[in-house]
């Protein structure tokens, strides 16, 4: 079931991940010696729906931007849309020659605009 749900949800969120452009990738200091690599995917009207932070192992993604209210948000499906976006930025950080590699330990959240 989890499969199929994963082949039905992954076009939309495929569709509106490949409009998007890592348009900043900065790191910022919060408190010494603490730095924070993170990067920030805009639209090309500038607006963020996504942020990867790389030292958190953190990914952050607009609900209602990937259209995931569609789908529902529980438990299972949560895990379902965190394996895709891994999939979809593992694929981006490969074909743009970054050394990043995403795994299952990296932490979702939603948020919206």
């Amino acid at each position: 079931m989890k499969d199929k749900l994963k082949d039905i949800i992954y076009p939309t969120i495929k569709r509106q991940f490949d409009k998007l452009h890592m348009w900043s990738k900065t790191v910022t200091k919060f408190k010494h010696p603490y730095h924070d690599l993170s990067m920030v995917f805009r639209d090309d009207n500038d607006e963020e729906f996504m942020n990867y932070s790389v030292t958190q192992n953190e990914l952050w993604v607009d609900y209602k931007y990937f259209m995931l209210n569609y789908f529902g948000e529980g438990k299972e499906k949560k895990e379902v849309f965190k394996e895709i976006f891994i999939d979809l930025l593992n694929d981006y950080f490969e074909k743009t020659g970054e050394d990043i590699v995403l795994d299952k330990d990296m932490r979702f959240y939603f948020y919206t605009i």
